[in-house]
């Protein structure tokens, strides 16, 4: 077979791997135009000279394809390749060189791919029958775990099983059981399908889908809980991969771009935020504040020196932290009502990703329009990143809250207090 760009569509990630590129193509998606069956192939990285090249579906017009939803191949320890296919003809084990709905591990020798070792769920044909690819998610590797099977990978597709598998021994093809170690439903009788796959992290697998929860199975012994160990309280549409940014084992925040669909209350692309120690919402990205423009399925949140990507349908949106506006003088103090309050209330601005301070920004004080004045509401910060106002307390006694905003900035506050004038006698 010939390969011709014009009938295939780039959606997997790439790898780089001991100083080789992989690069794996689908079909044409649900256009089905032939000749499109799914390729992979291997580029030195130094000199993009191409190294192997695997067709997995070379008897084939149109199917299977490799797209794992936007997920990329997979690589051990001993440099084994892993992909998934989508949905397509089956004959690997009946002599054929077709693999439709398998999971490959591939080596890269002499100029060519030779497969190590592969799983097929029993009912492939059914699946791919019923447009329930395997390979709409991509295979992740696991942290060596205890137990028998210390080895482990995991992968989901669009049938909505969770199949946990032993990368030493994969488990081949079975027509009656499945020959793996472990099968677990994802919302068992919903039909959910999955794309992208499972995102791991402290012992947690997380997976979501289309008007479902996002849910994490916890691993003990080599072994996913057989119902979700946590989920969230609402339903969301998250037709990608996850991200994953901590601080090691601790601060997880699992992150995921979410998308409108049939039903839903959600008006356009998200960009959501979770605990991904309780599956507690952290944030999501709205207009008008935080809005990302509409992004295509297979999205997968980049998370990188503070700042979380997303590539849209027409551009590449950056979020990240606020800067720093911290009050360092002036906080809780009282004077009589009417009077100006004896410090002055003292900002600092920082980068927060530097630390360094930020001159020239324009910080606007506020109480809320409780009846006091500022000496000037709207001043900027000098060389040192400093500013501030002086406060005369309104006219009628009570404790006030003041703040300090400008935009990209934290918000700084600070409590004061006015009193009834003293009488004398």
């Amino acid at each position: 077979m010939s390969f011709t760009a014009q009938h295939r569509m780039q959606r997997p990630a790439l790898l780089l791997s001991n100083g080789v590129i992989y690069i794996a193509f689908g079909d044409m998606g649900c256009k089905g135009y032939a000749p499109s069956v799914g390729w992979l192939m291997a580029y030195s990285a130094s000199n993009l000279g191409r190294s192997a090249v695997l067709n997995v579906g070379p008897n084939q017009n149109y199917t299977p394809g490799l797209w794992m939803g936007g997920d990329g191949p997979a690589v051990d320890s001993n440099g084994d390749v892993y992909v998934a296919t989508g949905d397509g003809l089956f004959n690997y084990g009946l002599g054929g060189l077709d693999y439709g709905d398998t999971l490959m591990k591939v080596s890269l020798s002499g100029g060519s791919f030779g497969l190590v070792d592969y799983f097929t769920p029993y009912n492939q044909a059914d699946l791919d029958a019923k447009d329930l690819d395997l390979g709409s998610s991509g295979p992740v590797l696991l942290p060596t775990q205890s137990g028998p099977n210390p080895n482990l990978a995991v992968i989901a597709g669009k049938g909505g099983m969770i199949y946990l598998v032993n990368q030493n021994s994969l488990g081949s093809y079975n027509p009656g059981v499945d020959d793996i170690v472990q099968e677990v439903p994802f919302e068992s009788g919903k039909n959910v399908e999955i794309y992208g796959g499972a995102t791991y992290w402290n012992q947690f697998v997380y997976f979501g889908g289309q008007g479902v929860p996002v849910e994490a199975f916890s691993l003990n012994d080599g072994l996913l809980s057989t119902t979700p160990a946590m989920e969230t309280q609402r339903t969301y549409n998250f037709p990608s991969l996850f991200s994953i940014s901590a601080n090691g084992n601790t601060n997880g925040i699992l992150w995921a771009v979410g998308q409108k669909y049939n039903g839903s209350t959600d008006t356009g692309s998200t960009l959501n935020a979770f605990n991904a120690s309780t599956l507690a919402p952290l944030f999501i990205s709205a207009a008008p504040q935080n809005p990302i423009d509409p992004a295509k399925h297979l999205t997968i949140p980049m998370v990188a020196n503070g700042k979380v990507y997303v590539g849209t349908q027409d551009n590449l949106t950056v979020l990240g932290l606020f800067n720093k506006n911290t009050p360092n003088e002036g906080n809780a103090q009282t004077g009589t009502v009417g009077t100006k309050l004896a410090k002055p209330m003292r900002v600092l601005v920082t980068n927060v990703y530097t630390g360094a301070v930020m001159p020239n920004v324009t910080i606007n004080f506020s109480d809320g329009g409780s009846g006091g004045s500022f000496s000037n509401p709207g001043p900027v910060t000098n060389s040192q990143g400093v500013t501030s106002t002086t406060y005369t307390l309104p006219e009628t006694p009570g404790t006030y809250e003041i703040t300090a905003t400008a935009p990209g900035f934290t918000t700084a506050y600070w409590s004061e207090t006015a009193t009834e004038p003293t009488i004398k006698h």
